[in-house]
């Protein structure tokens, strides 16, 4: 999770987080007078804790309170769910805290130094993702910010997708919509980008796996594969998958490979005596008129393109 090959991901997590909140939806979306649905429980249920999450205190010099975070929402998916340990993952990877030995957690920050996994960035993590959940719910529901949850069916039920996009600076999230008609109650859709710092993982230059030994996995970045759901230059976006179920997707246009080129900056002359200007990397193709589009394989961040839904490892 938040380790893979492509600059935008989907993978496994996400697809558990999505299956989560939007179960049996489709009933909504195919009879509009339907207005329960299981994941609009968890929904509301998501919410409420979220936003006591937000309300908690923060200190600059003690962090986030150790107890009742994000990771602690009651219907989380579980290391069982996810099929690996996803709790102390997000724990130390993302949010830069320290598992003790009983397995609590150290949230204290640590000064100068980068949180988690994130190369070169330090910031509240927890926090931010919390409040994008909270945004992104109260959109999803119809409910402007702070508005009390409603007992009955709310305005709305718009689907939720979430991704992963590095690299940059530093972590953010995105809360996107779009509403395809007021007429309808699930008639529109919310997607959340995380966008994220660099990490110490590496990001593949080109899409398409270099595979000399035929193991499925790339020679010089092992998440990047080309097995499973991978698909050099897909033809078909497909409405549902095998069991009749509605489908999502993914495809990356690229370049087929990249390179880096030093070169000078002479936009700006220099004044006598004084040192040029340094040598700036410009990121180039290796074929400037190669372009391909790509379906990524599940396994490095993709989307099953049988099964698009989360189905448990």
């Amino acid at each position: 999770m938040g380790k893979m090959p492509y600059h935008l991901e989907k993978g496994h997590y996400l697809l558990l987080l999505e299956a989560t909140l939007n179960e049996g939806i489709e009933a909504v979306v195919d009879v509009d007078t339907t207005t329960d649905f299981p994941g609009l429980a968890r929904r509301c249920s998501m919410l409420a804790y979220m936003r006591d999450v937000v309300d908690r205190p923060c200190s600059l010099s003690g962090g986030e309170i150790e107890d009742n975070g994000v990771l602690d929402w009651p219907e989380f998916m579980s290391d069982a769910d996810v099929g690996f340990g996803i709790r102390e993952i997000i724990a130390e990877d993302w949010f830069g805290y320290r598992i003790r030995h009983d397995g609590s957690f150290d949230t204290s920050p640590h000064p100068n130094k980068p949180t988690g996994m994130w190369d070169g960035y330090q910031g509240n993590v927890e926090r931010i993702v919390a409040n994008v959940l909270v945004r992104s719910l109260e959109v999803s529901l119809g409910l402007d910010h702070g508005d009390p949850i409603p007992s009955g069916p709310p305005p709305r039920s718009w689907p939720l997708y979430f991704f992963f996009k590095c690299q940059q600076p530093f972590f953010e999230g995105w809360v996107t919509w779009q509403c395809h008609s007021v007429n309808r109650r699930a008639a529109g859709q919310v997607t959340v980008i995380f966008a994220t710092p660099g990490h110490n993982h590496p990001v593949s230059d080109h899409p398409i796996p270099i595979d000399a030994n035929h193991d499925h996995k790339d020679d010089q970045v092992s998440t990047l594969r080309n097995d499973g759901e991978f698909l050099e230059d897909p033809t078909e976006a497909k409405a549902d998958d095998p069991t009749g179920k509605p489908h999502q997707g993914v495809w990356v246009v690229t370049h087929r490979d990249h390179k880096k080129l030093n070169v000078f900056d002479t936009s700006v002359p220099s004044a006598y005596l004084e040192w040029g200007p340094p040598l700036l990397p410009i990121i180039a193709p290796e074929n400037f008129c190669d372009v391909v589009t790509v379906q990524p394989a599940a396994l490095s961040g993709g989307i099953d393109a049988l099964k698009p839904g989360y189905v448990a490892p």
